[in-house]
């Protein structure tokens, strides 16, 4: 098992995957807002893509060192950007 994540311009997802690529469960979860990850707000009006990636990667070391795991990746969802575009 490894821990992964993936941002993008609402926020980012740590997840748990499995040695063949599964998901097997979201970890932790955070919002584009400066002052509350719990909110996610326009992505012009959230922080900016940088500080969303390292936000990601500090979070999943953090979590990948508690859990016993290591950081399998931090990549940026494409897809995730596309669907909210289809629905604005």
């Amino acid at each position: 098992m490894i821990v992964a994540g993936v941002y993008h311009e609402y926020g980012y997802e740590i997840y748990l995957v499995s040695n063949s690529g599964t998901i097997e469960k979201e970890l932790y979860s955070a919002g584009n807002h400066q002052y509350d990850s719990t909110v996610v707000v326009n992505p012009e009006d959230g922080l900016c893509l940088d500080i969303i990636k390292d936000f990601c990667e500090y979070t999943a070391k953090e979590i990948a060192e508690k859990e016993g795991f290591k950081v399998g990746y931090i990549e940026y969802d494409y897809e995730y950007i596309k669907e909210r575009q289809d629905y604005a």
